[in-house]
């Protein structure tokens, strides 16, 4: 299997690297900033960064290069954030050709998307996992799982936790969260 690590606007950094060790180690990591640490002081510095030089669209491009050039064989596709954003964009709006009409076994998890709620609702390329935070302060996150919840290859689900739960760097982390969530990626690596 191969798998993709898609990370949100802080990019690059040691807690990823280190998810990836827990994940096995072999996941391909994609960031916005191609893979030039950023070294964000905090999450606003970096939301503004990612905002001015990358932007959701210009990064579903950038993974959409990596996916393009992906084997051709299973496929774990893992995005956090503005990459679960730019991912979904990827599968529903301009899906890669080596994602499209393959019998191959290829799965996405996107944590906490909150960019998706702009995107028109279509059907992705391959399984979705959406799994949405709690709360969000700026829409409703039951709106958005409820546009979401018919569309086929798409699995909707609620955490307990805030956005940004799954990242060391976020004013949200939760290693209880973490925890749980790392222990169903590993369940999917194996």
């Amino acid at each position: 299997m191969q798998g993709f690590l898609i990370t949100d606007i802080f990019g690059t950094t040691p807690a990823v690297h280190a998810m990836n060790d827990r994940l096995g180690g072999s996941l391909f990591i994609i960031d916005p900033y191609d893979g030039i640490a950023q070294n964000f002081t905090n999450e606003t510095a970096a939301y503004q960064h990612f905002q001015q030089h990358v932007g959701v669209n210009r990064y579903a491009d950038i993974i959409a290069g990596y996916l393009s050039q992906a084997a051709n064989k299973d496929q774990i596709l893992i995005g956090f954030s503005v990459g679960a954003s730019a991912l979904w964009r990827c599968l529903t709006q301009q899906p890669p050709k080596s994602l499209q009409g393959k019998s191959l076994q290829t799965a996405a998890l996107l944590f906490y998307g909150s960019q998706i709620r702009h995107m028109p609702v279509s059907v992705p390329c391959v399984p979705t996992n959406i799994v949405l935070p709690c709360s969000e302060p700026h829409f409703s996150i039951s709106a958005l799982a409820t546009s979401l919840v018919d569309v086929e290859n798409v699995n909707v689900t609620n955490s307990e936790y805030l956005h940004g739960f799954m990242n060391e760097l976020s004013d949200n982390f939760d290693r209880q969260g973490y925890q749980q969530y790392l222990a169903q990626l590993q369940a999917l690596m194996k």
